[in-house]
């Protein structure tokens, strides 16, 4: 992710709500991954905001 304020804020607040968790990102797709659960998040750029898909026992 790029160094804005919006990456650094969607980071935050990523870390504060899943802390187990790990952010990456993967061919213009940001993964919530949390290492606990085995849960992931899937946040895809869309026309009017981010898109997010979730899978796993924990919704994130």
């Amino acid at each position: 992710m790029a160094s804005t304020t919006e990456a650094f804020h969607l980071r935050y607040l990523a870390q504060c709500a899943v802390p187990d968790a790990q952010l990456m990102r993967l061919e213009g797709i940001v993964l919530l991954v949390d290492t606990v659960s085995g849960s992931v998040a899937s946040l895809t750029p869309g026309a009017s905001g981010w898109d997010v898909r979730e899978a796993g026992p924990v919704k994130l």
